[in-house]
């Protein structure tokens, strides 16, 4: 899926394209979006949020190679999101960051050791040395990819997300956070470009009673902090664990890094015009159909929500969202659509341009996509956008950037 916007540098009259891709992977998310000059059509800004399929890998790596092709095989990403650490994520990741340049930051939850452990037995993983690499400590293994690793815990008390307040940044990138160690930040911070672009994040975690009960059982059978490694050569103890982790209903999706992105001040960044829509269908990489789709309103926000569960966190999430609660154009539905991660709630507080959902098309033809058929009966007018293996979307929208001076 692409969504294309174009904005101008006031200061100095430069139009920059703002282009939205959501790939076409089948069963999981990969999405990016880049900022470049209309002129030059050189790339100021490459953003990508998770890299990852269930479904046949054929089409991930379809989809990894038109992204080379746009933005060269080994051209850095500036910024990179994921909302969660599994393995799924990891081999996207890699396939993604193969003879890449290294990039500027990414952007990953912060995980508990209890939660490090869930990730390596869930599917047997701890055979692989790289990926046990990665999640006994992410900073580390990160460093060979990027100059900055960034990890987000949750903050004691929200804050909303208030972009009337924010002011583009003077340099490239700016991390504003109220913690002191910018290598650990909390939810409440956000990332602002000087291209008058911001990003928000919501990290969603796992209940506090539960965990701490996890943790005394683990330690209860001799569990080390030292080294999670150490914990995981006994199959017996691993066994245990995984009762302990089924006992309490544990899921691989108890911590999810939501990213939400858009103008930072409409007071320098205006929309002009309306979105406009278009789907095209493919075949692997051979394009069958390209058809303008529709218009749609004058909102500007995306929500990226991964993986999260919506069902226990929607209360908190749409608490932070108050104040653009009716700017947000694309909501992407958590998990490819499952009903259990879904809160009904959702399309009473907000009405997006779109809702998009990225799964495999099979789920839709047999009619088990329960949150789409949902929302054909209680959307408010929003399109429903089912991104799969041979279709794509692309949406475009103009943008002028009106000052960059903070006053």
């Amino acid at each position: 899926m692409l969504h294309k916007e174009v904005f101008m540098d006031a200061q100095n009259l430069r139009k920059f394209h703002a282009r939205h891709y959501f790939h076409s992977v089948g069963h999981g998310l990969f999405y990016s979006f880049e900022i470049a000059d209309h002129e030059t059509k050189k790339t100021e800004l490459l953003f990508v949020y998770d890299c990852v399929t269930n479904s046949q890998k054929h089409f991930l790596r379809s989809e990894i190679k038109s992204f080379e092709n746009r933005h060269g095989e080994k051209n850095p990403i500036d910024v990179l999101v994921l909302s969660r650490l599994d393995y799924n994520h990891f081999l996207g990741l890699m396939s993604l960051l193969e003879g890449r340049e290294s990039g500027d930051m990414v952007i990953i939850p912060h995980l508990t050791d209890v939660e490090k452990t869930y990730h390596l037995i869930l599917h047997n993983q701890i055979q692989d040395a790289e990926y046990l690499e990665f999640i006994q400590n992410p900073k580390i293994f990160m460093n060979k990819f990027f100059k900055k690793i960034i990890l987000v815990s949750k903050a004691e008390r929200p804050m909303m997300f208030n972009p009337s307040s924010v002011f583009p940044a003077q340099e490239k990138f700016e991390l504003v956070s109220s913690t002191t160690d910018q290598a650990m930040i909390d939810d409440n911070s956000y990332l602002r470009t000087n291209l008058g672009w911001i990003f928000y994040f919501y990290l969603s975690t796992p209940e506090q009673p539960i965990l701490k009960q996890i943790e005394e059982e683990f330690y209860s059978l001799g569990f080390s902090q030292k080294s999670i490694e150490d914990n995981l050569h006994n199959s017996v103890t691993i066994e245990k664990m995984k009762e302990i982790f089924s006992r309490h209903q544990w899921t691989e999706h108890e911590s999810n890094l939501v990213c939400v992105h858009g103008p930072s001040s409409n007071k320098h960044c205006s929309p002009t015009g309306f979105w406009y829509a278009r789907r095209s269908f493919h075949f692997l990489e051979h394009h069958l159909a390209n058809k303008k789709w529709r218009s749609l309103g004058g909102k500007e926000f995306c929500v990226l929500t991964g993986s999260m569960n919506l069902f226990k966190n929607w209360g908190s999430l749409r608490d932070k969202l108050q104040k653009i609660s009716e700017r947000i154009s694309i909501f992407t539905i958590p998990h490819h659509g499952e009903r259990e991660h879904w809160n009904d709630a959702i399309v009473r507080d907000v009405d997006p341009d779109a809702w998009v959902v990225s799964s495999r098309l099979w789920s839709l033809l047999v009619s088990n996509h329960k949150v789409l058929a949902a929302l054909k009966h209680e959307t408010r007018g929003g399109e429903i956008c089912h991104v799969h293996e041979f279709r794509n979307m692309a949406i475009e929208r103009i943008f002028i950037l009106k000052d960059l001076k903070e006053t």
